[in-house]
């Protein structure tokens, strides 16, 4: 039997709050009538590869696709996300990647996308998970090897990329993907604290 362990101060912070909010301790500069509800801040999705029957690293993919996400998000309390696409051929990166580009949507037409994230291809081998081994690559000329592979624009919206640091050119790339305001994440990886 597992038992859920929470945090006692936690629970105290919260028990503060409401009471403090039924004894009209609170107060705010600006009143919103919400009608009962609660307004709250929308959820960030960093990792969305698709939804709804839409799979960002499929090459058909059209924008109506993305905006048909976007609205469905929005219904679930996601304001803002990242669009995943995972080890593809290039072919498939250049058909994707410029639909994934910024897009404030300002809850007009659903969540807002704030570019991209380059889950692969340069992943080991050994820990691929569900990424197509055909298309792994290794960048051993850093940057140049990546573009080749997610076309020559592929950084304008890129947000996030996950590599294996271990594969030979993946320093050198994450030190140019750095310098563009990338975050490079470590993923699908054997490299150890070492």
């Amino acid at each position: 039997m597992h038992r859920l362990l929470v945090d006692p101060h936690f629970l105290s912070q919260q028990r503060r709050f409401w009471d403090a909010a039924g004894a009209g301790e609170l107060r705010s500069d600006v009143d919103i009538d919400c009608g009962g509800a609660v307004l709250s801040p929308g959820f960030i999705d960093v990792q969305h590869n698709g939804a709804f029957g839409v799979d960002y690293s499929k090459p058909d993919l059209t924008t109506a696709a993305v905006r048909k996400v976007a609205r469905g998000l929005a219904a679930h309390g996601v304001t803002a996300f990242v669009g995943t696409v995972i080890t593809s051929s290039a072919d498939t990166y250049r058909a994707v990647l410029p639909l994934l580009g910024r897009r404030d949507a300002r809850g007009r037409e659903g969540a807002s996308c704030l570019g991209t994230h380059l889950e692969g291809p340069f992943m080991h081998p050994a820990k691929k998970g569900a990424h197509n081994p055909l298309h792994l690559r290794v960048p051993t000329r850093g940057l140049p090897d990546a573009l080749d592979v997610w076309g020559p624009d592929a950084l304008r919206d890129a947000r996030i990329v996950t590599l294996a640091p271990e594969l030979p050119g993946c320093l050198a790339l994450t030190q140019a993907l750095r310098a563009h305001g990338i975050v490079v994440s470590m993923g699908h990886s054997t490299a150890t604290a070492k």
